[in-house]
């Protein structure tokens, strides 16, 4: 027969010092790329650029210059992004063969 007064132990308390992983990470493939950018060209990153408070974001990328432009490395002549002048590479070999 089956004893009908007994209750369920309650489970085990968590403790209440953890906290919880975001499911999300903070940093996407997106904001990477981004970042990596801003330091190539200013040198520097500042996390409030990826801040979701438009007016942090924007004071954030309005004071982001590089002080010395020597260093930088722009292309020289036109760049070319069609399939063809993808399709080899630096040595000018076909990869999609």
């Amino acid at each position: 027969m089956a004893t009908k007064g007994k209750a369920k132990a309650a489970p085990a308390a968590k403790p209440t010092g953890t906290r919880k992983k975001p499911v999300t990470p903070y940093w996407s493939h997106t904001m990477i790329r981004e970042a990596k950018l801003f330091k190539e060209f200013t040198g520097r990153v500042d996390l409030n650029m990826f801040s979701s408070i438009e007016t942090v974001r924007s004071n954030a990328r309005l004071h982001c210059t590089r002080e010395d432009w020597s260093q930088v490395k722009l292309p020289q002549g036109k760049v070319n992004f069609t399939l063809g002048a993808r399709a080899h590479d630096k040595q000018g070999r076909l990869i999609w063969g």
